[in-house]
């Protein structure tokens, strides 16, 4: 079996994210939020350390729905830090402004002015996009699974009253 992930470099930190999950309930529990948000504003930050730059891309989101949060309460807006922007490729699929999102959320765990930002947890594993037939119903959302990743056992649709339910 061949396990892909993504590797991100910081100035403080090096850490890789390589975990394929069986369950949104495991998904969840590797979240310290789990939200749905609307992409409101994004921007590009270069870090370099390690000898070489990294770029990310910064997503402001609002909070619309919390689903689970760990610790202190998250919102109602918070930094969605992906790898890659708009001169590195970005390993996983980015959120779009105006888009809507049920996500799984990390802790960034680093240092200084980024402490407060999160990582998806898994990559791209713990982006749901709001399926185009229930966007803003005001009804229970449906949310599709963005990538389906070999090896995982993700439902390809969810609503936000499933998305930390045990299977």
């Amino acid at each position: 079996m061949s396990l892909t992930g993504c590797t991100t470099t910081t100035t403080d930190a090096h850490f890789s994210r390589v975990q394929l999950y069986e369950s949104v309930h495991a998904l969840a529990d590797d979240s310290v939020v789990v939200a749905v948000v609307h992409v409101v504003s994004q921007e590009s930050a270069n870090e370099t350390g390690e000898d070489k730059t990294a770029e990310f891309t910064l997503s402001a989101v609002v909070i619309d729905e919390v689903v689970k949060s760990d610790g202190p309460a998250a919102g109602p807006e918070i930094i969605v830090r992906q790898d890659g922007g708009t001169e590195q490729a970005p390993p996983a699929e980015l959120v779009e402004v105006g888009d809507t999102h049920l996500l799984y959320l990390t802790a960034s765990e680093l240092e200084g002015d980024v402490a407060s930002q999160y990582y998806v947890t898994g990559a791209n594993t713990g982006i749901y996009a709001a399926s185009q037939d229930t966007a803003g119903c005001g009804t229970s959302q449906v949310f599709e699974q963005v990538v389906a990743e070999t090896g995982q056992d993700l439902p390809a649709q969810i609503s936000p009253e499933e998305a930390t339910a045990p299977s």
